[in-house]
């Protein structure tokens, strides 16, 4: 990316999310909101993060990027049906030590859960595109983000279509078992699923058939949408014996509200960052 500058000559470095002013670096900043009515402002993001979260929806993914993230595949499917141990499986598990945090996103296809991943690594692997026939993630990717000592799982979604295998009834029951196995492997779970659910009940059987002995946080993302719903505040009672804690969360449509989009994305970004996380050692082996 093409460093942008301040106005005062140095590398941008931040933007605001409360006044949108232009990118500036720390020392305008300080100076720009050390007035009224902008001293109050503590909504910031890196500029990099703005420009990519602002951008990203719109790029579409080379063979080439498909072809350069087969490295990161953790757990697939090959054409026959057997489960396999990907690429990158061995590298994740001998990269986990003490204090590593482990994410995992989760929901049905085509919900943005390789968006919201894509956001914890930095931005450092290929984005899934919905516009593209097949391209929605398939399987499960993993990723280690070291300079936050974070593993970030990336599971393919209900629904699947682009899976090579003919046996339709085996690739459903691959998709729960990818979900499921995610949840016993993860200190954090993140459940991405776009709009409101009109079946609130169908969403707690799904939610509680991922129970896991280790009781993961929830982070129930609602992506795309402008309101809460107290069908879905109903819901957090409902799952509280399921899980360690339950969050809701609310992200609008990057078109519609590209303020309150960056401004929720970055709080959660933050939120699951500084979430502290039992020790529990997890078994990887699959059953």
């Amino acid at each position: 990316m093409t460093q942008i500058k301040c106005v005062c000559g140095n590398i941008a470095e931040l933007v605001c999310l409360e006044c949108l002013h232009k990118p500036v670096c720390g020392n305008c900043d300080i100076n720009q909101h050390s007035t009224y009515p902008y001293q109050n402002h503590s909504q910031k993001i890196e500029y990099v993060k703005y420009m990519n979260l602002t951008s990203v929806m719109g790029k579409i993914p080379t063979d080439q990027d498909f072809k350069d993230d087969v490295k990161n595949k953790f757990v697939y499917v090959d054409s026959d049906g057997n489960y396999k141990l990907g690429n990158n499986y061995h590298w994740i598990i001998n990269s986990i030590k003490n204090k590593t945090k482990i994410i995992c996103f989760i929901g049905p296809s085509e919900s943005g859960k390789s968006h919201l991943a894509r956001y914890f690594n930095d931005m450092k692997f290929p984005l899934i595109s919905p516009r593209i026939i097949g391209a929605t993630s398939t399987d499960i990717h993993g990723y280690y983000n070291t300079n936050q000592n974070l593993i970030i799982f990336d599971s393919e979604g209900f629904n699947q279509t682009s899976r090579p295998i003919s046996n339709k009834e085996f690739s459903r029951k691959s998709e729960y078992f990818f979900q499921k196995y995610l949840c016993q492997v993860s200190h954090i779970v993140c459940y991405i699923y776009r709009g409101i659910p009109n079946n609130v009940t169908a969403l707690h059987k799904i939610l509680i058939s991922y129970y896991s002995e280790n009781k993961p946080i929830l982070y129930l993302i609602f992506n795309c949408v402008e309101n809460t719903s107290d069908n879905i505040d109903e819901l957090i009672k409902t799952l509280a014996p399921y899980y360690q804690k339950v969050y809701i969360k609310y992200i609008p449509h990057w078109k519609t509200d590209i303020l309150n989009y960056c401004k929720n994305i970055e709080s959660l970004y933050k939120n699951i960052i500084n979430e502290p996380i039992n020790n529990y050692i997890f078994d990887f082996k699959l059953k």
